[in-house]
């Protein structure tokens, strides 16, 4: 009981219901939530195989660009579905429906096969490291092949297995029609997608937002592992229209649209919305990293630190201050190798000029 009240009083204390003088200083709910927290503009990385770099080496295979989180948002594509309604409220609650997985949404078994899945709902949760072979657990069964060669006095191809290394990513951010033609995708990619339709739909930009941090344990406490904390998430929020702005006596909010996560409303396909709770109320870690939408980018990041320092960079970091050049010795080596050179910068720059991470 006493975690549960403490966790309701720093909900409140981050949270809080607009004033009487809120409204008054804000002609809009617009206006308030679009100035209401600190932005800042902040990266992620986009993996290209396209025209690469020249200066790189023959062997490298796809480039590596640090781009605006808003950049992502907002992609036309006329084959995205259109939903309509008589207010915003009913359109976004079509849409969450229509993009909730179908094992949380009860449509199939936990056991069905992929195939059954993906014929039961429009969109299937599927995690980075089972969607593409720039993934981490690729990197696992290499580690694997290495440890099972030495244990048994196998023969292998070291060079190999070193350049497949290099083909590793850990993380993969989806344009919205990427994931709308595969059909699944991974947390951040079901958000953007459902974002991008509800833009389609007519709903404005300010009253949605993508949220990047952690969700926690039932209780309010978080996801801790050996390894660290767990529970890495990104989901999508929607502001329920409010009458405050009107003068009348009604809750201001934000609601979530999660289509692969939650505790409250996890598979909810037909809870009205404005009957929602604040999605702060939920598992949510209040603590973001950071939110945004097309327009803006908000963080309470604190001098400039983010827990993801690294895989995400905020404007300043001298990672994104011009070309990233590897020693001459290094390049060298590579080159003698045939192994690309990419990731290898990428390491090399988080490791000695990144000012993002925090230090652990």
């Amino acid at each position: 009981m006493a975690i549960r009240k403490l966790f309701k009083s720093i909900v409140k204390k981050i949270d809080p219901v607009p004033s009487e003088k809120d409204r008054k200083r804000s002609y809009t709910a617009e206006d308030y939530y679009n100035a209401k927290y600190p932005k800042l503009n902040i990266t992620f990385p986009r993996y290209e195989l396209d025209a690469k770099n020249i200066r790189d080496s023959a062997d490298t295979a796809f480039s590596i660009y640090h781009c605006d989180v808003r950049s992502i948002l907002n992609t036309k594509n006329f084959r995205l579905p259109l939903f309509e309604g008589k207010t915003d409220d009913e359109r976004a609650l079509k849409v969450i429906a229509w993009a909730m997985d179908p094992v949380l949404a009860g449509l199939v078994p936990a056991t069905a096969l992929l195939e059954e899945k993906m014929k039961a709902g429009a969109l299937i949760y599927l995690s980075d490291e089972e969607t593409t072979a720039w993934n981490r657990s690729n990197l696992n069964k290499l580690n694997n092949d290495w440890m099972h060669a030495v244990l048994n006095g196998e023969e292998v191809d070291i060079l190999l297995l070193l350049r497949k290394q290099q083909e590793i990513v850990n993380e993969y951010w989806s344009y919205s029609y990427q994931t709308f033609i595969r059909g699944y995708g991974d947390c951040e990619d079901g958000a953007i997608l459902m974002y991008d339709v509800l833009r389609k739909a007519g709903i404005p930009a300010w009253k949605l937002r993508i949220n990047v941090g952690y969700v926690n344990n039932p209780d309010g406490s978080p996801k801790i592992t050996p390894a660290g904390r767990d529970g890495g998430h990104a989901w999508l929020t929607y502001y329920v229209e409010s009458q405050f702005w009107k003068g009348k006596n009604r809750e201001d909010k934000w609601v979530v649209l999660d289509w692969c996560n939650g505790k409250k409303y996890v598979g909810d396909i037909t809870t009205p919305l404005d009957e929602r709770e604040k999605w702060s109320a939920d598992i949510y870690d209040t603590d973001l990293m950071f939110s945004f939408n097309e327009e803006y980018c908000w963080s309470t990041s604190n001098n400039g630190k983010l827990e993801f320092g690294g895989l995400f960079h905020i404007e300043g970091c001298p990672v994104l201050s011009g070309e990233i050049e590897l020693p001459a010795e290094m390049k060298a080596a590579l080159k003698t190798l045939g192994m690309q050179e990419q990731l290898f910068k990428q390491e090399y720059a988080n490791d000695t000029l990144c000012t993002c991470k925090i230090d652990t």
